[in-house]
This record gives structure tokens, sequence and C-alpha cells, in this order.
């Protein structure tokens, strides 16, 4: 179970990396920092996120869910007829 989440986060990681590398180029930043590190101080209007989540979506939109398959019903023995 591990390996395979390991595995999924590594694909999305390499995912997400190659589509902030192209908006970073694109729109000129030199740097891209990850919020989940402690900041002392930033300004609200270079939030980043709502932009390169469209991108990634773009990129690689999910795969359309199948719907789940329902058990068949349990069959059920008609009551004994008493004599």
């Amino acid at each position: 179970m591990q390996s395979a989440q390991a595995e999924v986060l590594n694909g999305i990681g390499r995912r997400m990396t190659a589509v902030l590398d192209r908006y970073s180029r694109e729109n000129g930043y030199t740097a891209v920092f990850d919020s989940s590190a402690q900041i002392l101080y930033k300004t609200s209007n270079i939030d980043l996120t709502q932009d390169i989540v469209r991108l990634y979506d773009q990129a690689y939109p999910a795969k359309a869910a199948t719907p789940a398959t329902k058990p068949p019903k349990p069959t059920t023995m008609p009551p004994s007829a008493k004599p």
C-alpha cells in the first residue's frame, strides 16, 4: 500500500513540477515557493495556486470515473409451508 501511494504521489509531483516550470518560464517568475514552509511575510496578490491547479487539470485531465457495480440482490427463500 505504501509503495503504491508513493508511486502515485511521485507521479503527481513530476507532473506538477513540469506545470510549474512551464508557468514560471511563461510568466517571468524566478522562484516559486511552497507555502507549507514557514513564511514570515507575503502579499496576497501573488498566490498562484488557482492558476497552477487550472493548468495541471488542463494538462492532466481526470479520467471519467466508472460507476461502481452494485452487488446482486440476495435471493430470498420463500417461507416454508407449515403443515
